[in-house]
C-alpha cells in the first residue's frame, strides 16, 4: 500500500478547507453592522441607528436580533448621493424591479 494517494487526498482536503474559509470570510465582510456602517459614514453608531429609524439609510437586513447592511448596497447608495430610504427604494425598484438595490 502506498502513501501517495492519501497525501494527495489530504492536500486536496486542506485546499478545500482553505477555500471555504476564504468564502466565509468574504461573506462576513459583505455585511456591515452598525459599527462598520458608522466607520464608512464617519459618524457614530448612535447616529446610524437614528438615521435608520428616520428612514435616511437603506433598509437593513434583520437576522434574528442582528441588524446588517449589505456592503454593495451601501456603496451604491453612497454613489447615488445617499438619498433617503423612500427615494432609494424607488430608484432601485426602477433599476432592478425590486426595492433595496438587490438584483
Amino acid at each position: 500500500m502506498t502513501v501517495q494517494p492519501f497525501t494527495a487526498m489530504a492536500t486536496a482536503l486542506e485546499e478545500l478547507i482553505a477555500e471555504l474559509r476564504g468564502v466565509a470570510e468574504r461573506s462576513r465582510a459583505s455585511l456591515l453592522d452598525a459599527d462598520d456602517f458608522a466607520i464608512e459614514l464617519r459618524c457614530s453608531t448612535r447616529e446610524i441607528r437614528r438615521m435608520d429609524q428616520a428612514g435616511l439609510v437603506p433598509r437593513p437586513l434583520r437576522l434574528g436580533s442582528k441588524v446588517r447592511w449589505r456592503r454593495d448596497e451601501v456603496e451604491n447608495w453612497l454613489r447615488a448621493g445617499a438619498p433617503a430610504r423612500p427615494e432609494w427604494e424607488t430608484l432601485t425598484a426602477q433599476k432592478y424591479g425590486r426595492p433595496g438595490g438587490r438584483p
